[in-house]
């Protein structure tokens, strides 16, 4: 069993045992159960069931991340099928996407255990909204800076048409404008029998500060 926190700053894994799934229950959240791990925790999405992009590209990137880290690697069950194949790294909630298209996917692996992030395949960090997510995405683009907490937010407000995310930056803040819309129909995921249209966020302007 293992147990996480992932609040920017007090991120911590845990690790222990239950004797069965009614022990799950009286786990206490405050991240004080189990005993503490250094080591991340890579779970790569390989649910077939719900898609088979999962499946066949997830577990093969699981494979290969699992030739250099195989103590960290870890199927796991649905993470998102959109991007597949997508892993989420322990415990700072970062998930990636198209991991099997990197040319080493455990690259990704060792960027996290030196405190950096790859964007080319980070979708996010589940710590944060999905707008503070975007805008960490543009900031980076603007003003590269891979380390984990890079862009950290300071505040997110709603306006009537759009959404201004301030973010910290290495030389003052950077507000970031995203307007939240939706694409045109499209298939999500390879067993998808109809286009839909998706959620996404339009960016509207960056500015950085310094």
């Amino acid at each position: 069993m293992g147990a996480r926190r992932r609040r920017p700053g007090h991120e911590s894994l845990r690790w222990g045992e239950v004797d069965g799934p009614v022990e799950y229950a009286e786990i206490p959240l405050d991240g004080s159960a189990g005993t503490p791990s250094a080591e991340p925790l890579v779970a790569v999405c390989t649910r077939g069931k719900h898609d088979q992009c999962c499946a066949v590209r997830g577990r093969s990137a699981a494979a290969r991340i699992a030739e250099r880290y195989p103590e960290a690697t870890w199927e796991c069950s649905l993470v998102g099928d959109r991007f597949a194949a997508t892993m989420l790294v322990l415990p700072h909630g970062l998930f990636y996407g198209r991991v099997d298209q990197a040319e080493d996917p455990a690259d990704i692996v060792t960027r996290y255990t030196e405190g950096r992030v790859d964007e080319r395949y980070l979708r996010g960090r589940s710590s944060h909204s999905a707008a503070v997510q975007s805008a960490q995405h543009h900031a980076r683009a603007m003003v590269p800076d891979d380390a984990i907490d890079a862009f950290a937010p300071v505040r997110e407000v709603e306006h009537d048409e759009h959404v201004e995310v301030t973010l910290e930056g290495p030389h003052g803040p950077v507000e970031v404008w995203l307007r939240e819309t939706y694409s045109e129909p499209i298939f999500t995921m390879c067993r998808a029998h109809a286009p839909g249209p998706v959620r996404q966020w339009e960016l509207i302007e960056v500015r950085a500060g310094g």
